[in-house]
């Protein structure tokens, strides 16, 4: 199976310089990591709780999100995003 990345936009914002890096150092991640130190992105993209995982079309606007750490709820967002049109 491809990462998401291949296919997708797939971005992960963080929020703590050391916290991005240690995420680089130790997965090497195909994604790219936003640095959101100043929080502007969260707050643009109205986020309040960590984990949030958004799924955006092509104009940005969202068409599902997920937030906190509910497995099963994440695992149907993954199975959403995998039936996306352009993923495959």
């Amino acid at each position: 199976m491809k990462p998401f990345s291949a296919q997708i936009d797939f971005y992960v914002i963080g929020q703590t310089a050391a916290g991005n890096q240690q995420l680089m150092d130790e997965f090497q991640p195909s994604f790219n990591i936003l640095d959101d130190r100043t929080l502007k992105i969260s707050f643009d993209a109205d986020i309040e709780t960590v984990p949030t995982l958004l799924l955006t079309d092509a104009k940005g606007e969202t068409v599902t999100e997920q937030v906190d750490f509910v497995c099963d709820e994440w695992q149907t967002m993954v199975e959403e995003i995998l039936c996306c049109p352009g993923y495959r």
